[in-house]
C-alpha cells in the first residue's frame, strides 16, 4: 500500500486510462485544485493554478492518451457580488505545463465534463472537441479584451496627484492584469539643444559632429490593475520625477505606452499606444472684498 498524501483532505480521485497515474482533489484553506501523482507516489505534481479559481469536483475525466484532463471549476468574481461567480469547464495538461483553459467561456453554468474515448463506438452529442496537444498555453478560445484609449487631450495639473488615466480596459477572460511604462524622448522633450560655440577641437578637425540619437527616458508608470471577468476599469499612469520634469518645462508631452495584459490561458497582449498630455495651470481662486 502506498500513502500519496497524508497532510490534505483529498477526494474525486481518476485513474488515468493507462492505470499509471492517479488524478485527486486537494484542499488547503478554501482553495482547491486538482494534482497528478504516479501509482507508486512520485512525481507528484499540481494542474497549473489559476487565482480565484476552485476545482470543486466531481473528478476529472482524463483524454484517452492520458495527456489532458478536463475537470468542473467555481469561479469567484468580484467579492461584493455573486453575479460574475461561474461554472465551467476547463482544461490542463497532466504533466503541469502550459495553462488552464476555459472550454466554456461563455456560459454561466457547466458542470459534468466526461471524455468521451471514442466518438466513432459511442456516438452522442459533441459539445467540445480540443485539438492536439501542447505544451504552452492549451488551445482553446481566444478572448481579447476590450481597450479605449484616451488620445486627444489629457491634461495634468501640477500637485500632489501624479497619476493620469490613459484608458479603459474591459476583461471577458477570468482575470486580466494590466500594467506597462510610458517613455518619451528625452533630450528632443527635455528641448536640449547643443550650443555651437562649445564644440570641442576634436569634433572639428573631424569635421561636422553628428547629432546623438535622443534616448528614451521613462516618464511614467502604469498602475498595476487587477479587472475581473466582465469589467471594465479604468488604468491609470503615474508620473516620474522625469515625466514631471519635463511636463513642467515643455507645458506638454507626448508619451508612448505600452501595455501589458495577462490573462490565465490567453496570450499575453502587449500595445503601443502614444497619448498627449498638457499641463493645466490650477485656477486661482479670487478673494471677496
Amino acid at each position: 500500500m502506498t500513502t500519496i498524501t497524508n497532510s490534505s483532505q483529498f477526494a474525486f480521485a481518476s485513474w488515468s486510462p493507462s492505470g499509471a497515474q492517479l488524478a485527486y482533489h486537494q484542499q488547503e484553506g478554501e482553495n482547491t485544485y486538482f494534482r497528478i501523482v504516479n501509482a507508486d507516489g512520485s512525481g507528484n505534481h499540481a494542474l497549473p493554478v489559476v487565482q480565484d479559481l476552485n476545482a470543486n469536483g466531481p473528478a476529472p475525466s482524463w483524454s484517452p492518451d492520458g495527456t489532458r484532463l478536463v475537470f468542473q471549476g467555481f469561479y469567484f468574481g468580484d467579492t461584493t457580488t455573486e453575479a460574475d461567480n461561474t461554472n465551467e469547464v476547463y482544461i490542463a495538461n497532466a504533466n503541469g505545463t502550459g495553462s488552464v483553459t476555459s472550454l466554456t467561456p461563455n456560459q454561466v453554468y457547466s458542470t459534468h465534463p466526461v471524455w468521451r474515448p471514442n466518438p466513432v463506438a459511442h456516438p452522442g452529442p459533441q459539445v467540445i472537441t480540443p485539438s492536439g496537444g501542447s505544451s504552452g498555453p492549451l488551445q482553446g478560445p481566444t478572448i481579447k479584451p476590450t481597450l479605449k484609449w484616451f488620445t486627444k487631450r489629457i491634461f495634468w495639473t501640477p500637485g500632489p496627484d501624479l497619476t493620469l488615466i490613459v484608458l479603459s480596459v474591459g476583461c471577458g477572460g477570468p482575470v486580466c492584469n494590466a500594467g506597462g511604462q510610458g517613455t518619451s524622448r528625452g533630450s528632443v522633450a527635455a528641448g536640449i539643444r547643443p550650443r555651437p560655440g562649445l564644440v570641442t577641437a576634436s569634433a572639428s578637425a573631424k569635421g561636422k559632429a553628428k547629432p546623438k540619437k535622443p534616448r528614451k527616458v521613462v516618464v511614467g508608470k502604469l498602475v498595476k490593475t487587477t479587472i475581473r471577468r466582465g469589467q471594465t476599469r479604468p488604468v491609470k499612469m503615474k508620473l516620474t520625477a522625469a515625466g514631471v520634469k519635463l511636463l513642467t518645462q515643455l507645458g506638454k508631452l507626448a508619451i508612448d505606452i505600452e501595455l501589458t495584459i495577462a490573462t490565465p490561458g490567453q496570450p499575453t497582449v502587449v500595445e503601443h499606444h502614444k497619448v498627449n498630455v498638457f499641463v493645466q495651470k490650477a485656477k486661482k481662486k479670487h478673494k471677496r472684498g
